[in-house]
């Protein structure tokens, strides 16, 4: 019989749609990433709003111990976005048929737990 009690759930990151309740946590994990690795290089004057931008289709969060570890979300083009058009050329539809990952980070303290992969 094996004594050692069950990994909780929560000690392993996963991935759910990212609700307004949790973009304070996301703010504060967007600063620890932009003061270790200067993403993004030009800290915005809102980051809540920076995080969830007008063209936003979805975003997700990461948790890990029950805390926001990461987020990524999912946008239409930009304007001045390169990326979309190449890429639906390249795959034969149009650019407003492509969207864009984007605002996609993981705070330093829970990198190496595959959350940059969920």
């Amino acid at each position: 019989m094996n004594s050692e009690s069950p990994v909780p759930s929560h000690a392993h990151p996963y991935l759910r749609p990212r609700t307004d309740r949790d973009l304070d946590a996301c703010v504060r994990a967007l600063a620890a990433v932009h003061e270790r690795d200067g993403y993004p290089v030009n800290w915005p004057e809102r980051p809540a709003d920076w995080l969830a931008p007008p063209s936003l289709l979805s975003a997700w969060v990461a948790e890990l111990d029950g805390r926001v570890a990461g987020h990524v979300g999912l946008a239409l083009r930009g304007t001045g976005d390169v990326a979309p058009g190449l890429w639906s050329a390249r795959a034969g539809v149009g650019p407003d048929a492509t969207a864009v990952v984007g605002r996609l980070f993981v705070a330093p303290g829970a990198r190496g737990h595959g959350i940059g992969g969920l």
